[in-house]
């Protein structure tokens, strides 16, 4: 029969913010990043994010970053973490070698963050994906994979009039949402408001209580 519904509760994650706000909203930390990655000021940079992991789907980000810099100019990309460095033949194979930046494996992520403008989540299968929240955290209007707890991430407000895109894994609905994005600075930044009222779930004081409340009921 397997397990009664009524007996499941979900607690979310719990994600401390304050280091990705505080690169996020820092525009000198934004420059330094973008100086030292080689990145245009006035660029539009989408970024990734991930350790060496097949599901984590760096060849769909790729070939969707291809698509969106053969569409619109001075577009930029910046993969985070270890996991991309793999795919640096790939990178140089379609051409991207000039446009696409790696960052290698890095201990603090929230800099490079703060220096993008768009995060795109490439995932073929999540848990719950904190790199979605830190990216919000760090004010980056994001484009995301219906995969894992992107949704509850999200929330029912999804979408470019929302919370961020939520597009089916491998689609090329990720193209549009990534080129609308990159071309209308005014809807990033309504995307990015509504998205950080979400972050107030996933931080210490409203995810502590749910534990303890568990925790007495037994």
């Amino acid at each position: 029969e397997g397990v009664k519904r009524d007996t499941i509760r979900v607690i979310h994650n719990i994600l401390e913010t304050e280091r990705f706000e505080k690169a996020g909203a820092d525009p000198e930390v934004r420059r330094e990043v973008r100086e030292r990655m080689k990145i245009p000021q006035d660029a539009i940079v989408v970024a990734g994010a991930g350790r060496d992991a097949p599901w984590k789907n760096f060849p769909y980000f790729l070939k969707t970053f291809k698509t969106v810099a053969e569409r619109r100019e001075n577009v930029y990309g910046l993969l985070i973490g270890k996991g991309p460095l793999r795919h640096s033949g790939d990178i140089c194979e379609m051409g991207l070698a000039e446009t696409v930046k790696l960052s290698g494996e890095v201990d603090d992520c929230a800099p490079l963050l703060a220096a993008a403008d768009i995060f795109f989540l490439s995932s073929n299968a999540e848990g719950m994906p904190n790199i979605l929240l830190e990216a919000i955290a760090a004010k980056c209007a994001v484009v995301a994979t219906d995969v894992g707890g992107v949704r509850d991430i999200l929330g029912k407000k999804s979408g470019l009039d929302g919370t961020g895109a939520i597009v089916p894994i491998e689609s090329p609905e990720a193209v549009d949402a990534i080129e609308k994005l990159a071309q209308e600075p005014d809807l990033r930044a309504a995307l990015v408001e509504k998205a950080e009222k979400r972050l107030d779930l996933f931080k210490p004081e409203a995810v502590m209580p749910e534990y303890i409340s568990v925790i007495e009921a037994k």
